[in-house]
């Protein structure tokens, strides 16, 4: 009898057992999913507070490549020689700079950092910061081609 009452017992500690275990388990799952959600909720925020808005119509023809900034720039109007084609010209918020530069400068008005290259047939653009993007790449062949340019790409 008490062989059978030993049974008993441990059978009832056995389930009490299995049941605060999985209670365990249900509440690190429970917390392991808050943890996720909130830990992403975060990242979000953090990369869209780093996007700057700006918005630049890229204008290229065999001679130049000029760009039109209409938000969010202290320039209007920037052009690139066609001597300088084939090389990144850095471009920030206050117009023309090299990333060294841009990087030194502490005032606040520089927001975003893109260099831009024109090749033979192609117009290469890098995002460095303040952009959701980090490398465009559009073709243009034509006599003059029109681009615009914000800090999530090339809208249509």
């Amino acid at each position: 009898m008490t062989l059978f009452v030993e049974f008993l017992v441990d059978l009832k500690h056995q389930k009490s057992n299995t049941a605060r275990m999985k209670n365990t388990v249900f509440n690190y799952f429970g917390i392991a999913i808050a943890f996720l959600v909130f830990s992403t909720s975060i990242a979000q925020n953090s990369i869209d507070t780093e996007l700057q808005d700006f918005v630049v119509v890229i204008e290229t023809s065999d001679k130049e490549v000029k760009l039109t900034c209409k938000e969010g720039c202290a320039w209007e109007e920037l052009t690139i020689k066609k001597k300088d084609f084939g090389v990144d010209q850095a471009i920030d918020a206050t117009g023309k700079t090299t990333i060294s530069k841009h990087n030194s400068e502490s005032n606040a008005e520089k927001g975003f950092l893109f260099t831009i290259k024109k090749n033979a047939a192609n117009i290469v653009l890098q995002g460095i910061e303040g952009t959701k993007w980090e490398e465009l790449t559009y073709s243009c062949t034509g006599a003059r081609c029109l681009q615009t340019l914000n800090q999530f790409g090339m809208p249509l």
